[in-house]
């Protein structure tokens, strides 16, 4: 198979950039976790290298590049190693693409499974969103919607989807701006709803992995984060927190939940432009009409007293202070229920779909 390589070495900036160039994708807005932003990524692919060991699979015609994928090799059993997203050239045909899928399938085939794409760091950006799917839907640490990595993994890998997750948009009106604060108003007396400290932050980060940690541990490709390897994400992560969104519930005094929400940045950034999209974020902060719930939990003893929704109505009502019209919560696995009603009893509505495909299924 003249041309198909596999490497240790990543490709260099300039065979990156121009392969980006050349890509399906680069009409697409800021991509997220891809290799063309890694230093303004650079905790997230740490992250990576403590739990894999990174190799490369490319193509290349007349000297150049025309396709690469990252494999990420597990270090850990409980962990299964990972397959990235795909950037090629338009120029391909159908046969390479599919000679490539051969060669990629022949290099991993003593893997017992492998799922993809994965776009991220270890616990966030598997999947690639459903190609019928929006544009403008599509947030900055997800993968673009892309037809060519749908039929990659489908039609040539020939995976199969094995989970599917879910994004659901609420729509701000009077009627949910009443519900909101209907709700918060009738917050009962044991419950309590602090927002994060920016003057305890590290302190705040700790107490928000171990309940991470504790409510998320049962989730399908969801394994705990040491305290430090989460500080490492987010101890630079501060100038594009609002405080405001970002909030802990406590249940007669214990932490039982947390609900942490952000501007939505995609409309602003760019690919690869890394002091540009700092200053883009700094200024986006306090100036917005779209947000996203990124992560939500409550501890499992909690778990179905319909008590989490005086915490979203929290969140929800400093969102829709600051002007936001449109609140996405993101990534909800198609078998949380309860994760579900809870968005859809404030108005949420399925908008689009995030597909994780595997080489195997259980």
């Amino acid at each position: 198979m003249q041309g198909f390589e596999n490497s240790y070495e990543p490709l260099s900036n300039s065979d990156l950039k121009r392969l980006w160039k050349h890509s399906h994708i680069d009409k697409f807005g800021f991509n997220g976790f891809q290799l063309v932003n890694k230093k303004i990524l650079r905790a997230e692919y740490q992250i990576l290298k403590n739990y894999f060991h990174v190799k490369y699979f490319t193509f290349s015609k007349n000297r150049k590049v025309v396709a690469h994928i990252p494999f990420y090799k597990s270090k850990v059993e409980s962990i299964p190693s990972c397959l990235g997203y795909l950037i090629c050239s338009q120029k391909l045909n159908e046969n390479e693409l599919a000679d490539f899928a051969k060669f990629i399938g022949i290099n991993v085939k003593e893997e017992k499974k492998i799922i993809g794409p994965q776009n991220g760091h270890v616990n966030l950006g598997f999947s690639v969103p459903h190609f019928e799917s929006q544009v403008n839907d599509i947030g900055f640490m997800t993968a673009p919607i892309d037809p060519i990595n749908y039929n990659f993994y489908s039609n040539y890998l020939k995976w199969s989807v094995c989970n599917t997750y879910f994004a659901m948009n609420t729509k701000v009106s009077l009627e949910l701006n009443e519900k909101v604060n209907t709700t918060i108003a009738n917050t009962p007396g044991h419950i309590k709803i602090n927002e994060i400290s920016m003057t305890q932050y590290k302190s705040d980060i700790k107490s928000y992995c171990s309940l991470i940690n504790s409510c998320m541990s049962g989730h399908d490709n969801f394994f705990n984060l040491s305290f430090e390897e989460d500080w490492q994400l987010l101890k630079g992560a501060w100038p594009m927190l609002n405080s405001k969104y970002f909030k802990f519930m406590y249940v007669r005094g214990e932490l039982a939940g947390c609900c942490f929400g952000i501007p939505d940045y995609n409309f602003i950034l760019k690919n690869g432009q890394d002091i540009r999209n700092s200053l883009k974020i700094v200024r986006h902060k306090n100036n917005h009409n779209r947000a996203r719930i990124i992560y939500s939990c409550i501890l499992p003893k909690y778990r179905g007293l319909k008590i989490f929704k005086y915490l979203r109505a929290s969140v929800i009502a400093e969102m829709i202070k600051n002007g936001v019209r449109e609140v996405e919560s993101s990534y909800i696995d198609e078998k949380n229920i309860n994760s579900i009603k809870n968005v859809e009893s404030f108005g949420g509505y399925i908008s689009h779909k995030f597909l994780l495909f595997s080489s195997s299924i259980d």
